[in-house]
């Protein structure tokens, strides 16, 4: 049933012909009409970020005035955008001498010009993703038994490669990268399937029969940083086995057992794990000095810098950064309307399982300190009002609940959190004692609150 249902798809792209292909290209830029069926007061055309070419910036351009036809000369780098619109998000591909006219209908999207192919393929390609999407899922998948994941994950591969290599239309560059995309995300959900899997299998360790995560993928190849999640995957590799070792991730990621040996590549995944773990590294300082070692000055180097500054900030000792949010009541609340109070701060997510998986502990934290000078604080960060409501209510959280959409980009910078659940804990004068605190389920925490309490 899976090859008729790709076939079909196939049908569908190529039934269009070549004939509309015809539109003369501008050696100067690309022309991109786009015409609606309605009136539109805003087209947005922005970098997409999940898809974006390593060397492709980030890119931004608004169109205001209401009209349904936008018409434009741009001069911007090849690569994967999204064009917004009317409430609708095309993801498309571009490039320089060429034009591309969309007609963006309520019912369909039809695309002419020199990137029609290219861009019918991608319009399919987002469709079936979303179809998809439910099984991508590591919540979903990590239920699964071993046979039935792997099953489930080399179908998934097979309809997204079989669609971009029947396609005779395609750049064989665009078509190469696309075949790359699949098989990194494969690769991707092969690494996580460990990770989830003991959650609902507690001794669950991989068959002799599992799969190498990384055993089909050149680790050499420069071109797959076009990917971003190329580097993700060697970052979260590295920390599967850096955790097996007294390593941080960094160490081992310059250690000779990194699988890469492509000095660009290292270098990468190097900055990477700086991203993400740079917050919660044992050696901060270390990983910093090496990084300005290890990473060519420009941009990289500079962010990195950026960030181990912000995160000196936060360090043990030093004011903890200010804020004022509302409760889902709209009630303000500030940081400092607890100063004489230990502070338990909890970063979370309604899309976040570990977070929720945290919050009977967190209800057990509570009551063990309720008669105690403790001020529990959980902050909602890139969350949905009705999830987070529907969440606390099933869980039958107490506490302080701050939730305020907008302000969690400046809170999530100003406390380093780059990955949750995130817990911080604030000693009575409203300095940081500790801006990685353990977790409700870890012991260490009671002994943590104790100290600060003096009991």
């Amino acid at each position: 049933m899976r090859s008729l249902f790709v076939i079909a798809i196939l049908g569908l792209l190529t039934s269009c012909g070549n004939s509309e292909n015809s539109v003369q290209s501008n050696k100067d830029g690309i022309i991109l009409k786009v015409t609606h069926d309605k009136p539109v007061d805003t087209v947005v055309l922005k970098t997409d970020p999940r898809y974006k070419l390593y060397d492709q910036p980030d890119t931004i351009i608004t169109y205001t005035g209401e009209n349904s036809i936008l018409l434009d000369t741009i001069n911007i780098p090849k690569g994967y955008y999204e064009l917004s619109s009317n409430n609708k998000v095309n993801k498309i591909y571009l490039q320089a001498n060429s034009r591309l006219e969309i007609n963006n209908l309520d019912t369909a999207t039809t695309f002419k010009g020199d990137l029609a192919d290219i861009n019918r393929y991608i319009a399919v390609r987002e469709g079936k993703n979303r179809e998809l999407r439910p099984y991508f899922s590591p919540f979903s998948y990590g239920k699964l038994t071993e046979k039935e994941f792997l099953r489930l994950n080399d179908s998934i591969y097979s309809v997204f490669s079989e669609l971009v290599k029947n396609l005779k239309n395609l750049p064989e560059a665009f078509r190469s990268n696309e075949l790359n995309i699949a098989k990194i995300e494969k690769a991707n959900q092969l690494l996580t399937y460990t990770f989830v899997r003991p959650r609902n299998e507690k001794d669950y360790e991989p068959s002799e029969n599992y799969p190498a995560p990384l055993s089909e993928i050149d680790l050499n190849n420069e071109e797959l940083l076009n990917i971003d999640r190329f580097r993700v995957l060697l970052w979260s590799y590295a920390n599967v086995k850096a955790s097996k070792t007294d390593m941080e991730t960094w160490e081992y990621i310059l250690s000779e057992d990194f699988p890469s040996k492509n000095p660009k590549v290292k270098q990468e995944v190097f900055y990477t794990a700086g991203i993400f773990d740079l917050p919660r590294m044992r050696d901060p300082d270390g990983y910093y000095e090496k990084s300005q070692q290890f990473l060519e000055a420009g941009t990289k180097r500079n962010e990195l810098t950026e960030k181990y500054y912000e995160l000196k900030k936060i360090g043990k000792g030093f004011p903890a950064p200010e804020f004022q949010l509302t409760n889902l009541e709209g009630e303000p609340v500030a940081l400092k309307d607890f100063k004489g109070s230990v502070v338990y701060l909890d970063f979370w997510s309604n899309s976040c399982k570990p977070c929720i998986e945290d919050m009977p502990e967190f209800k057990k934290l509570q009551k063990d300190f309720e008669n105690k000078d403790v001020k529990f604080i959980s902050i909602a960060i890139t969350s949905n009002r009705e999830r987070v409501e529907s969440i606390l209510e099933k869980n039958k959280m107490t506490g302080i609940q701050l939730f305020q959409p907008g302000k969690d980009k400046e809170l999530m910078k100003d406390y380093a959190v780059t990955s949750i659940p995130r817990y911080v804990l604030v000693d009575r004068d409203g300095n940081i004692w500790n801006h990685i605190a353990p977790r409700p389920t870890d012991p260490e925490l009671k002994e943590q609150l104790n100290k600060l309490l003096g009991s």
